[in-house]
């Protein structure tokens, strides 16, 4: 990976910069805190974004609502550029925007997705999205107050922190998922075992069930014997039962013949009865007939057509009585109605005069004239019209009368027109019932010969009552050897699903004994053959970078410090420092010396990780934060073999040792005006003829 350009806007005390990075050893310039750090800590953010624990007002500018840092750079041939910006709300800071440009295509996405793809691009393991990057802390830039952490910290804080840069935590998680699993195993044996407990006794259950089903299927066997038995018993009483039965039907066939012979007698006497009846009735009709009086009903039909007619003329004159009484009643009211308006009226409505007093009494005098011939003739038409009406109910009632004495006779001059009828129904019914005679003595006879069969058949009742109560005996003793046989089949299928149940348990048992031995193989193997390999594969990769690596941290203390120092790393990769055979207590070193160690255990540390994870793209880029802290003027002399021995494609130092400048093929320096830092172009480097001015852009 190699920088090309940095744009800060309104972040730490920059409101607004551009960093132009070249290749080679680049040298930041300046007095303790004029900034220079700050650059160190805009690139780290643009790359992953807000570490966790930090905080958004540790980059944003006091007092500005939003800052923005853009890095361009260069990975295997890629350009890249990754935007961030910061916005100020009123509870918190936090990232308000995120997005890549790879190669001229630009990616807006959530701050995650953005770090994922950086990850990826830099050959990060995918691990580092979710957590903080100690890889980038260790290999690339580490902020000076944290170059001596690493070693102060005790032995299994950075013994893990080791393990998850180097990526064998890996190992010691797989131990922790062993114990884990072996656990889970132990637990699952432990139950697997109460499971089992009762297999033996299940299984021996099982067998006794076994003898039990094979005497019962014999005892099964031995009652279908007698049940077949008891059927041909039932068999041979039925067949007996069957002549005594067919007698008894052929006495109960008799026995409703005469039933229904004696109820066609009693139907045919009952039928002769009413023939005789109603022949006696045609006999007293025929005596009626011959004394029918002619001329007496011809006398009372005359009388009763001449009270008809006289009736209707009647009722004609009443009605014309009633409509001439009704017109005059209707004269009598309208002058009624005339005289009470003579009375009323002052002006003639014809010729719209005055009616004088003469007039109306002359008026009113007519009127009472024909009013009072109006009344009398009311009075003579209600009179005559109360004569009609008692004349007619006279002649209503006279008419009832003759009417009452006309119907009987009219009922037996009508039977005179079927006299003919009568008489030759009358000779029928004597035919009829001398017929009906006849059958009724040969019913009697029929009944009699009945009577006399049914004599021999007198104690079949007798026998077919015993034959009965054979077969019903029979039956009895089949129906309970039945009941016999389907119980114990009952008890047989019971136990054939008791085998079955017991035969699913003991299948379970057995596998969840083979499960269990499984378990307790599978557990064995993880706690002896897997463990081991993995402690082994651990312990010797531990072994081969602490070798690495405290070869190159000895090499680096040696050319920082005095020679007659060394310095190696014990398991927990803590520095032991010697001098001859004498160890060295790390409290007692000077400032510079273990500024040296820090320094060299950094540099060592960059060295190893970069041999060992050949993926990641930040190998050839080393960021040294304030690396001479404490160095005296020979150890800093020295610094210059050391960066001469670093072969990175970029190297960027912060430092406010002036001495530094001598050393590096370029320099930027940074000042602070008016709480603002700011950039300021230097002249080429006075160690490198070559090198190029460094660039940059003060806005």
């Amino acid at each position: 990976m190699k920088l090309q350009k940095l744009t800060l806007k309104n972040i730490r005390s920059y409101t607004y910069e551009e960093v132009l990075f070249p290749e080679g050893t680049l040298l930041l310039a300046g007095d303790i805190g004029s900034g220079k750090t700050s650059i160190l800590m805009a690139i780290e953010y643009a790359l992953f974004g807000l570490q966790p624990g930090q905080k958004g007002s540790g980059l944003l500018r006091n007092q500005e609502e939003s800052g923005e840092v853009t890095l361009d750079l260069e990975i295997d041939g890629q350009t890249i550029t990754i935007e961030r910006k910061l916005r100020r709300t009123q509870k918190t800071i936090s990232n308000e925007y995120a997005a890549i440009t790879i190669n001229g295509e630009k990616h807006e996405a959530a701050v995650t997705e953005i770090k994922a793809k950086i990850i990826d691009l830099l050959g990060y393991p995918s691990e580092f999205v979710k957590k903080h990057n100690l890889l980038y802390r260790y290999t690339v830039y580490t902020p000076q107050e944290q170059m001596r952490q690493i070693i102060h910290e005790d032995a299994e804080t950075r013994l893990n922190i080791l393990r998850h840069i180097f990526g064998i935590e890996k190992y010691k998680k797989m131990r922790e998922n062993i114990m884990i699993l072996t656990n889970y195993l132990k637990e699952e044996t432990k139950r697997q075992q109460g499971e089992i407990t009762s297999l033996d006794q299940e299984k021996e259950h099982n067998q006794s069930v076994l003898e039990q089903q094979k005497i019962l299927r014999a005892k099964i066997r031995e009652e279908e014997v007698h049940l077949r038995q008891q059927q041909a018993r039932r068999k041979l009483t039925e067949e007996a039962s069957k002549d005594t039965e067919e007698k008894k039907q052929q006495k109960i066939k008799l026995e409703q013949e005469l039933e229904k012979n004696i109820l066609l007698i009693t139907t045919k006497e009952e039928q002769a009865r009413f023939l005789k009846r109603e022949q006696q009735n045609l006999q007293e009709r025929l005596e009626q007939a011959k004394t029918f009086p002619n001329q007496h009903y011809q006398a009372l039909i005359e009388k009763i057509q001449a009270l008809q007619n006289q009736l209707k003329k009647d009722r004609e004159q009443a009605a014309e009585i009633a409509g001439n009484l009704a017109t005059f009643e209707r004269q009598k009211e309208d002058q009624q109605q005339k005289k009470e308006r003579m009375f009323k009226i002052d002006i003639c409505p014809t010729c719209l005069q005055d009616v004088s007093d003469a007039h109306k009494h002359n008026i009113l005098h007519e009127t009472e004239q024909t009013l009072g011939k109006t009344e009398q003739s009311v009075l003579e038409l209600g009179n005559l019209q109360n004569q009609k009406e008692i004349g007619i109910k006279q002649l209503e009632q006279e008419l009832s009368s003759l009417e009452q004495e006309r119907l009987p006779l009219e009922v037996q001059r009508s039977q005179l027109a079927s006299m003919d009828l009568i008489q030759k129904k009358a000779i029928e019914l004597d035919t009829t019932i001398t017929n009906q005679q006849d059958e009724i003595l040969a019913l009697q006879r029929r009944q009699d010969e009945l009577q006399g069969k049914l004599q021999t058949y007198a104690e079949i009742q007798h026998l077919v009552e015993a034959k009965q109560i054979a077969v019903g005996e029979a039956r009895k003793h089949e129906q309970a050897q039945e009941i016999a046989v389907a119980e114990l089949k009952k008890e047989a299928q019971l136990q054939a699903q008791e085998l079955e149940r017991l035969a699913e348990k003991i299948r379970q048992q057995e596998q969840i004994k083979s499960q269990r031995a499984h378990h307790l193989e599978l557990s064995d193997w993880l706690n002896t053959s897997l463990l081991q390999l993995i402690t082994t594969i651990e312990r010797n990769i531990l072994l081969k970078v602490r070798r690495e690596f405290s070869e190159r941290c000895n090499r680096w203390f040696q050319m920082l410090a005095t020679e007659s120092l060394e310095v190696r790393l014990d398991e927990t990769f803590s520095p032991i420092i010697m001098q001859g055979d004498i160890e060295m207590d790390y409290a007692f070193l000077s400032g510079g010396e273990r500024t040296a160690i820090a320094l060299a255990y950094r540099l060592a540390l960059h060295q190893t990780i970069s041999a060992m994870l050949h993926t990641i793209k930040t190998a050839d880029l080393l960021i040294l934060d304030e690396p001479t802290d404490g160095f005296s003027e020979a150890q800093i002399e020295k610094i210059n073999d050391v960066l001469k021995e670093l072969r990175t494609t970029q190297l960027m130092i912060v430092s406010h040792e002036p001495k530094m400048e001598t050393f590096v093929d370029h320099v930027i320096r940074i000042s602070k005006e008016d709480q603002a830092s700011k950039l300021a172009p230097t002249p080429k480097s006075l160690n490198t003829p070559t090198s190029s001015e460094t660039q940059v852009s003060d806005l």
